[in-house]
Parts: C-alpha cells; structure tokens; sequence
C-alpha cells in the first residue's frame, strides 16, 4: 500500500473534475420489468387521457438504513450511469399503500389502503370512490 495523503488524492480527484457526492438511487428493474413498461407505454401511447378518469396506486416506504450514507466519486453529467446508480434494495421498511383517482376535472380522494389481498376489495367498496358511478 503506497503512503499518500488525502490533500493529494483529492487534488487529483479535483483536476480530473470528478467530485465526491451522494449516488442517485432508482429501483432495480429486471429485463422483465423493463419489457413490461415498454409494453404498457405502447399500448396506451394514443389512449386519451384527457376524457378518462385514471385510478392509480402507490407506496410509501419509510426506511431505516443500518449501513449509513453513502459517497461515491463521479463527473459532472454523470449521476445516472448506471455504475453510478445505487440499487434500492429494501429492508427494515414500513410500507404504506394508497388508492386514488383523477380526471381532467382534477384530482380525486386519496384513501389509505391495507397490504395484500383487502387491496381490491377496499378499494371496490370505499365510499370515496362513489365519484367514480
């Protein structure tokens, strides 16, 4: 191991314009998940959105992180190669799942839903969704 200091690494670091900075993190998407996107995109390339009511769900997840930030050392216009992308991996999380709707009215209600199959059932009976009818 050679004995150098770090007011040298980083001035060299510093004249390659490579800063140290926290990587961009996206999920972790498969060949699969990847195909599946381009799928959906194409089928409702023409669809009109403006006409249609669009339900949609997401989650929340509040994490804790065991192994602290993370730095990595990169040039400018370059964040999202994917060397530079910190896969999101989960665990220790809470989970929140949501239900909402929208229009070109605007938006709709947001309702908070349980985890696992009461998914469809609670969404299909939820009294926020009587704008739907």
């Amino acid at each position: 191991m050679h004995d150098v200091s770090m007011t040298i690494v980083r001035r060299h670091l510093r004249a390659a314009k490579i800063k140290c900075r926290k990587p961009a993190k996206k999920i972790l998407l498969t060949a699969l998940h990847k195909e599946e996107r381009m799928r959906f995109a194409r089928k409702f390339i023409d669809f009109d959105w403006c006409n249609n009511i669009v339900i949609f769900s997401d989650e929340k997840c509040f994490k804790s992180d065991k192994d602290g930030r993370k730095i990595l050392c990169r040039k400018n216009g370059e964040r999202y190669h994917h060397k530079n992308i910190l896969p999101c991996r989960s665990s220790g999380r809470i989970t929140l799942g949501y239900w909402g709707w929208m229009s070109s009215m605007g938006p709709g209600e947001l309702v908070e839903v349980g985890r696992g199959s009461q998914y469809q059932s609670r969404l299909l009976g939820h009294q926020e969704l009587r704008y739907l009818s």
